[in-house]
């Protein structure tokens, strides 16, 4: 399948459940699910009601002591005048009086409600009888209502599952807007109201105590004057029917109790009031908008993130969805319908699942004739094919291979992906085998492949593959010769630089290595050779020749033999620094514990007929403890006495020169030489150590092969050695050397 099509599925099926959303929240799918997440939430904060509030029940006891129901008017007179003697903040009647009994006891209650001065009653509303549009307003007794301090209405209006669990704070009829009765009540007591319900856009819902939270005195108690005034001064008094049989009972969340007479009710709406525990709802468009930012981020994560990770967010967020709903309850105070968000997610999961499912299957087919038509054969199917077939399975007809198509067809791609693994392991095994850096850059010059000896020459300090060829080359502190195409390390390290491209159409190409270090080195040994028999080695045999001939005749013969025993000394001394050097080159050293003081001593020794002729003083500085050190005594030998005869060569008379041995840090020796001379010519300092390099004559014939030698002698011990040389300021020459040869 096409990416495009894909994204059309995906689109659609996103449409789909964005419709399914709306759909669901407007028709009231999934509300139980909301209520009763609702209920359990709103249990979390339940406790005991309020002592501020007092329920005065006619109760069953009422009924057997005071007579049955209905009442005379004159007996509900008689209660509120005892009531008012108890000095309540307000009462409130939950009790109708929507049609005159006699007239004497509608007057004489009408009487004790004004006398009490605190009397809130009730009314209602009934359907319209004349066809108009709305409900009527059912008002008390006219008597009763002109006496009132205040009415409100005390309609209920259950859920869908019939249970109770909002009140409206005012209720418009045809008539007009009519408020709440506990909202006259708290006003009548002087109770502050936390919350300003009149102006929210749905119904609030009551948070119900615990059943039996509220003190409770039967109406006969009042009555009898058994009741004591303490609890009932300037308390808040809801009178109301609590007795079996007369009607007034309703069903509430299981939390409260199932069964809950309307004054408890009253109680409790009247409680979440004052307290500021009614819970209010987000507005229609909120919810939706809710909705659809849980089901477009779940989309989102379909569409970017792999199967397991979409499966992993529907499962989170299924569950984020669920402590957000209790979590705005019991925080917020608002309730949070989730139902439509968590069915769109229980149905989109396996509709998006069935459709990446079949992309997939239609993906393997299409890869196993593939590889299958590039000569790739199936070996592991062959082999299960081969099996004998379960006898469950061939009732079916199935493979062994696998029970339904998917896991037939993974098991193909499986057989043919292994092919294709060993190939492709064969090819790493022999790129890998390579002693030569071989490396692949992408279409951008970034590195994509490489083998192990190119992963220890370019990758062994950093974790950054995706780098160019010259980003590579630099962080090792080297450069490319691209007329040469040569890569040059340090430490004079060559690869002769090969590449040729891979893909045309992305740029990729691959780039071989070849080390030819050894051969770079080889050409500079054959250009310094000949330079050293061209020149060096020519001129003392040029100039014996000379003196051995007509040019000789003229000096005297004593002198012309001093001149010729000079010169073949010198190419004597040529030919053995050149042999030294060849053969440390070609052997190496052979280390053996030495007693470093005693080596300079005897260097000192060598040198000292020199060191007299000149009246030059050689001090030697070494430790009275005895230093051993693993070397090559005769190399190190040769070492001190290259660097004391340069020194004495170059030195005037009557100078000094300095050999200093210590211990340095980190287990390691230092050697130290210095002298009074006229220091090294400029042109030699840049490259103390080169053969056949820069020299001075002036001080006798040099080819600069005896500090060679000292540098690669050094550089065999694994040690480091540096040269500092000023004009007419002498020539320090430092050496360090590790007392333990590493391995």
């Amino acid at each position: 399948m096409s990416k495009s099509r894909l994204f059309t599925e995906w689109f659609a099926l996103l449409l789909a459940a964005i419709v399914f959303v709306v759909i669901a929240g407007n028709r009231g799918w999934g509300e139980r699910l909301d209520l009763t997440l609702l209920d359990f939430a709103s249990s979390i904060n339940a406790g005991e009601g309020s002592k501020d509030i007092v329920i005065v029940a006619i109760d069953d006891t009422s009924l057997v002591q005071v007579g049955n129901w209905p009442w005379d008017r004159t007996r509900h007179a008689e209660l509120i005048d005892r009531l008012a003697e108890l000095e309540p903040a307000a009462i409130a009647v939950d009790i109708l009086f929507l049609e005159e009994t006699e007239q004497a006891a509608d007057n004489a209650l009408a009487k004790s409600i004004k006398s009490a001065g605190n009397v809130i009653v009730p009314h209602t509303f009934f359907d319209r009888d004349d066809g108009g549009e709305g409900s009527a307003v059912a008002l008390p007794v006219p008597s009763i209502a002109e006496a009132a301090s205040g009415l409100g209405h005390v309609s209920i209006f259950p859920e869908r599952d019939g249970i109770v669990r909002r009140f409206s704070p005012t209720y418009q009829s045809s008539e007009g807007e009519y408020e709440h009765l506990i909202l006259k009540l708290s006003e009548i007591a002087g109770r502050e109201v936390a919350q300003d319900l009149t102006k929210a856009d749905t119904l609030p819902i009551i948070q119900y105590e615990l059943p039996g939270g509220y003190r409770t005195y039967s109406a006969f108690d009042v009555m009898d004057r058994a009741a004591p005034q303490e609890y009932f001064k300037d308390k808040i008094v809801l009178i109301g029917a609590t007795a079996q049989g007369l009607g007034d009972r309703y069903a509430v969340p299981t939390y409260a109790g199932r069964i809950m007479s309307g004054v408890e009710i009253q109680a409790n709406a009247l409680d979440s009031v004052i307290s500021g525990r009614t819970l209010s709802s987000l507005p229609a468009w909120g919810i939706i908008a809710f909705h659809l930012a849980a089901i477009v981020s779940l989309f989102l994560v379909y569409w970017l993130r792999p199967p397991a990770e979409a499966l992993r967010y529907s499962l989170l967020l299924i569950t984020a969805l669920v402590v957000l709903a209790l979590a705005s309850v019991i925080l917020l105070k608002t309730w949070l319908p989730i139902a439509p968000a968590f069915a769109a997610i229980l149905i989109a999961y396996p509709l998006w699942g069935w459709r990446r499912l079949s992309t997939v299957s239609r993906f393997l087919d299409r890869e196993v004739e593939a590889l299958r038509a590039s000569g790739l054969q199936d070996s592991q199917l062959d082999k299960d094919q081969t099996k004998a077939k379960p006898g469950w399975l061939a009732a079916f007809g199935q493979s062994s291979a696998g029970f339904d198509v998917v896991q037939r067809q993974v098991a193909s791609l499986r057989g043919l992906t292994g092919e294709v693994r060993e190939r492709l392991s064969f090819i790493q095994d022999v790129v890998d085998a390579s002693p030569d850096p071989m490396m692949v850059f992408d279409g951008q010059g970034r590195l994509a492949l490489f083998n192990a000896t190119a992963q220890e020459i370019f990758l062994k300090d950093t974790f950054d593959s995706e780098l160019t060829l010259n980003e590579l080359v630099a962080q090792l502190g080297g450069n490319i010769d691209t007329q040469a195409s040569e890569v040059i390390l340090p430490r004079e390290r060559t690869f002769l630089l090969a590449s040729a491209p891979l893909d045309a159409a992305l740029g990729s190409e691959i780039v071989a290595l070849r080390d030819i270090t050894a051969i770079k080195q080889g050409e500079q040994q054959r250009r310094e050779t000949l330079e050293f028999l061209s020149h060096d080695m020519r001129s003392p045999q040029v100039a014996i020749i000379g003196l051995a001939g007509k040019a000789g005749k003229a000096l005297d013969h004593s002198d012309r033999l001093d001149r010729i025993t000079e010169q073949a000394r010198r190419t004597l001394t040529l030919a053995e620094n050149f042999v030294q050097i060849a053969r440390l080159e070609n052997e190496g050293i052979r280390a053996e514990d030495t007693e470093m003081g005693a080596l300079v001593y005897e260097a000192a020794d060598r040198a000292y007929a020199i060191a007299k002729r000149k009246s030059i003083r050689i001090d030697c500085e070494v430790p009275e403890d005895p230093i051993f050190c693993e070397v090559d005594a005769s190399a190190i030998s040769r070492v001190v006495d290259n660097l004391l005869s340069n020194a004495l060569k170059f030195s005037p008379n009557s100078s000094r020169i300095s050999v200093c041995l210590a211990e340095a840090a980190n287990d390691r020796l230092s050697l130290t030489l210095e002298d009074e001379g006229p220091g090294m010519p400029t042109e030699r300092q840049s490259e103390p150590f080169a053969r056949f390099g820069a020299h001075d004559s002036k001080a006798g014939p040099s080819a600069g092969l005896g500090l060679a030698y000292v540098k690669r002698a050094v550089d065999e011990h694994g040690g480091v050695i540096a040269v500092r040389s000023a004009a007419n300021k002498g020539t320090r020459i430092e050496i360090e050397l590790p007392i333990s040869q590493a391995g």
